[in-house]
């Protein structure tokens, strides 16, 4: 019965849209992609056994490859369905890899991934994020701040939609300035924060009233990270001062609280002076 349904939604889908063969492609790679995952999930994770678990990503790899789809991704929604559910397929392979302890060949993958689709640099975020994390869990803790570099530089942080961040990308400062410090990088670090607070300013000039929200909480995170932290409090603070006296209580209670967070417990120096 549910497949009926799904043939009948499809066989519609394909009247409205004109025959779109692109629709077609989509909808094959999206399934295609989704049995994969089913059964994955239905599967323990690492082992030998996982090996059987590839085929299916493989060939969603093979019969829907960058070359192809990458230039198309950028101008079509459809196109970049299709692109996308190619892209995590590689992406999923590079899990395989790595859930069975083989981080040469997790690297391998998602440097092949990040090649692939580096015209299409959401896509490439994937692989640049799996390739760290494979040189992190092999010791080349150089190999993975340099594969966090493009999520920094040049990957959006906002998703098409421009609704929301990111994790990937949003994260992408905060691992580098981590792995810089431990090796003693401290400008890198730093460097890596102030590029991420100026590209959330910039893709602030575009984003509807709940992404400013989110980019205004990302940008003052990067600042505490920076060790600024009664710098991330200010805004907090003056807007906890312009709060009517009745609720000003529980307004810096609140900001008490995300100071603790921040890792400064006390934020005395931001409260209103008190006359009386």
């Amino acid at each position: 019965m549910i497949r009926r349904l799904a043939a009948a939604a499809m066989a519609a889908l394909l009247l409205t849209s004109c025959g779109d063969p692109v629709v077609w492609d989509r909808w094959q790679a999206e399934r295609s992609l989704w049995r994969a995952d089913r059964a994955r999930s239905r599967a323990g994770r690492g082992g030998d056994e996982s090996r059987a678990l590839e085929p299916p990503y493989e060939r969603i790899v093979a019969e829907y490859p960058a070359a192809v789809w990458a230039p198309r991704a950028r101008t079509s929604g459809r196109d970049r369905d299709v692109a996308s559910a190619a892209a995590r397929a590689q992406w999923r392979l590079t899990l395989l890899a790595s859930d069975r302890g083989e981080h040469d060949l997790a690297a391998s993958r998602a440097a092949r991934l990040v090649e692939d689709w580096q015209t299409v640099p959401a896509l490439a975020a994937l692989g640049s994020d799996r390739l760290a994390e494979a040189r992190v869990r092999s010791g080349d803790e150089a190999g993975a701040q340099a594969a966090l570099e493009p999520l920094v530089a040049t990957a959006p942080l906002l998703t098409d939609d421009q609704r929301a961040l990111v994790r990937i990308v949003a994260e992408a400062p905060f691992a580098l300035a981590r792995i810089a410090r431990a090796r003693g990088d401290e400008p890198s670090a730093m460097s890596a924060l102030l590029r991420a607070e100026a590209k959330a300013v910039e893709a602030a000039r575009r984003a509807g009233a709940r992404a400013r929200e989110l980019l205004d909480l990302y940008r003052l995170r990067c600042r505490a990270a920076r060790g600024d932290v009664l710098g991330a409090l200010a805004p907090a603070a003056a807007r906890a001062r312009n709060t009517p006296a009745e609720d000003r209580p529980l307004a810096f209670l609140d900001l008490a609280e995300a100071a603790h967070e921040l890792g400064q417990p006390d934020p005395a120096r931001l409260y209103p002076h008190q006359e009386e």
